[in-house]
């Protein structure tokens, strides 16, 4: 039988076919070597061909999240080695939120993109959350753009608050915290941490409930014995102070002079046997005009569940168009004799600070001039050193309410149009509205506005550049809203964001005329986009910047030696008080021969002007001088201003000092024989100069 032949082979024995397949496994696999990225180099993004073996490592451009470079990571729902990969950067930002600045302040977030707002409030209580108003020692509002891990922009303060400062601003940004980097203008904060958003406001009449009165008669401990809301939050009501039937007096504290005023004594007052309630009452004549176009007035946010429509609340108020307002004491929670210290609900005319009641944004405190008139009222003079006209022009914020009475039955009449019973109760604040018809010659868009929308509008202007921030009528609750623009031409036109201290989320672009410019006291919307509400804005006063610096440069004195060498010159400009040394005296010739003194003066006072002018005083050594600077005469120059002298001055040897000389000592007998004579006294002359300055840097 005839022997086949054998396979070829290699010394291994293995056949040809196999050989030849092994060696082309072995080559594929060291191509694929050759192929594939070096580890933590590897480049997934559009590469089809080796798929995400290896995750985590590096690779670029990224497809998800942001950076230059980020890690290779599978899709999700293959397995790895397949063809498909993501090349996934650094989780993308998201600053939308509140969060608490290392300044004491809480900032509101809004992130869009790219670009970041923000509204920062300085607040009393941890986070604010027992503050009843936010950033009464500051209000700032900011925009910038996002890049990276990179926040820059540009901040500034708005006339919400008692700062006025401006700049820019850059930060580090992280999910948690935010660090600033670099700023100017002289902002406060550096550091800032995310927090949770405050709880939603608790409904009006459980607040009512919880706020006590001082009286213990039946049924008759809080506010909501007596007041029925007619709506869900405050309103806003224009109107003028009106004579309430024979009163004579255009506003009234049900309280005397001699009660103390902690809140034990408003509590426990009289024991608590129906003493006087200490509010503040006063009526209004409202502007109908003006209430009528407010947006939804008429229609949102009615008690109508309590039986208060807007039909039969129209009928009450087309009787007279008039409402009565009251403001109470204090908001507490606790009656007499409850342990514990009461929490503050409602703003009261004699609480401090962010639970008090503001008039044109300050606190009354209790700084009330009063006058008693009975046992059991006074008269009110002025608020805030402010009087109170009759016909005065104000703005009033607060619940509208209707005041049911008291007694065992307290019936509200809700249907009866000849109950008028419709009040203003309690009061968060008051504005007094500006006359713009007087000279307002340093006046800017800088101040605080209304709109038909309720809200109140904190302007900046600063060059061209307008800012504001806009809050609804309820604090900002229901909306707040940052804007940036440019006034040119009569217009203004910017982007605008809401941030999320309120409700809505909008944002876009707007344009308003403002056909007197920096004069403007009256704005109409011309273009909006992104949902805007409010269409028209009416200055309610100005907010003067630091516009002016008044300089003391020299003091005249017509006697031959300086009066004293120790005491200095006192200033007190509008409020704030400057000493000054007087340096150099030495002998000068007046310009009609006679020989006097001459000291230098270093005093550089800015000045926030307002509409009432500028106050000042100045002492030194018993000379005195006071007067007032108007608006219209505050314009750059020079100028002199005489001093009061003593009616006389001791010729001694020894030199005086204020309580030796001053005023009272014109009242003085001429001492006896054996004190030394009197002397006229010399003539004393300040030399000053008025410069112009731009809003604070």
């Amino acid at each position: 039988m005839a022997q086949q032949p054998k396979a070829q082979t290699q010394e291994d024995g293995l056949p040809l076919y196999r050989r030849i397949r092994i060696l082309c496994s072995i080559m594929g696999i060291f191509l694929a070597v050759l192929a594939a990225p070096v580890a933590n180099a590897q480049r997934c993004a559009g590469n089809t061909r080796v798929g995400c073996l290896r995750s985590g490592a590096v690779c670029s451009p990224v497809t998800t999240g942001t950076g230059a470079s980020g890690h290779c990571r599978t899709t999700p729902g293959l397995p790895i080695g397949e063809r498909e990969c993501e090349c996934a950067g650094a989780p993308a930002l998201n600053l939308n939120g509140t969060w608490l600045g290392n300044d004491g302040a809480v900032y509101f977030l809004r992130q869009i993109g790219n670009e970041l707002w923000w509204a920062g409030f300085s607040v009393e209580s941890p986070a604010g959350l027992s503050d009843l108003h936010k950033g009464l020692r500051f209000t700032n509002v900011f925009h910038g753009q996002i890049s990276g891990n990179t926040v820059s922009g540009e901040w500034a303060d708005v006339p919400r608050g008692t700062n006025l400062n401006s700049g820019t601003l850059s930060l580090t940004a992280a999910a948690q915290q935010l660090q600033r980097q670099a700023a100017t203008g002289g902002f406060g904060a550096t550091q800032w941490s995310r927090t949770s958003p405050a709880p939603p406001a608790q409904d009006i009449f459980s607040t009512f409930d919880q706020v006590k009165k001082n009286q213990n008669a039946w049924h008759d401990h809080s506010l909501l014995d007596n007041l029925k809301p007619a709506k869900a939050k405050p309103v806003a009501i224009f109107g003028s102070i009106a004579r309430e039937d024979d009163d004579l007096d255009s506003m009234h504290v049900n309280y005397n002079t001699r009660n103390g005023r902690s809140y034990h004594d408003f509590i426990c007052l009289n024991d608590n046997d129906s003493p006087p309630d200490g509010d503040i009452d006063f009526g209004i004549k409202v502007d109908r005009n003006n209430l009528d176009a407010q947006l939804g007035f008429w229609t949102d946010g009615w008690e109508t569940g309590h039986s208060i429509t807007p039909s039969n609340f129209f009928a009450k108020l087309a009787r007279q168009n008039k409402l009565h307002v009251e403001s109470i004491m204090f908001g507490g929670t606790k009656e007499c004799g409850d342990d514990g210290t009461p929490s503050f609900l409602l703003p009261g005319w004699q609480q401090a600070g962010a639970a008090g009641v503001l008039v044109n944004g300050v606190p009354i405190a209790g700084q009330m001039n009063l006058i008693d008139r009975d046992l059991t009222s006074a008269r009110i003079t002025a608020i805030l050193g402010r009087p109170i006209p009759f016909d005065a022009r104000v703005r009033v914020t607060g619940n509208l309410v209707l005041d049911c009475g008291h007694g065992f039955t307290h019936p509200c009449d809700e249907d009866d149009a000849g109950t008028q019973n419709q009040e203003i109760h309690p009061v968060y604040a008051l504005d007094f509205v500006q006359n713009f018809r007087l000279p307002r010659l340093l006046a800017t868009l800088t101040g605080v506005w209304s709109s038909n929308d309720a809200g109140t509008y904190y302007v900046r202007e600063l060059g061209n550049t307008v800012w504001w921030l806009g809050l609804s009528v309820d604090e900002g609750r229901s909306f707040a809203n940052v804007f940036r623009g440019t006034l040119q031409n009569g217009q203004i036109s910017g982007t605008w964001a809401d941030v999320p201290l309120g409700e809505t989320s909008g944002n876009g672009a707007l344009t308003v005329s403002s056909g007197a410019g920096g004069q403007s006291t009256a704005w109409t919307r011309l273009n909006v986009t992104g949902g805007f509400s409010g269409s028209t804005w009416a200055k309610l006063y100005d907010v003067a910047e630091n516009r002016v610096v008044v300089v003391f440069e020299k003091a005249v004195f017509s006697g031959l030696s300086w009066p004293s060498a120790a005491e200095p010159f006192e200033f007190v400009v509008n409020g704030q008080r400057v000493e000054a040394q007087a340096a150099n005296p030495r002998s000068v010739r007046a310009p009609g021969g006679q020989q006097g003194m001459q000291a230098d003066l270093t005093a550089r006072i800015p000045v926030s002007v307002s509409a009432s002018g500028v106050p000042i005083a100045v002492s030194f050594a018993g000379y005195r001088a006071t007067w007032t600077i108007s608006e219209s005469n505050l314009k750059p120059g020079n100028y002199t201003q005489s001093m009061k002298p003593p009616r006389a001055l001791p010729t001694m040897a020894h030199e005086q000092n204020r309580s030796e000389v001053m005023d009272r000592d014109a009242a003085m007998a001429r001492p006896s024989g054996s004190e030394s004579p009197l002397r006229p006294s010399p003539a004393m002359t300040l030399h000053y100069r008025i410069e112009t300055a731009g809003g604070p840097q």
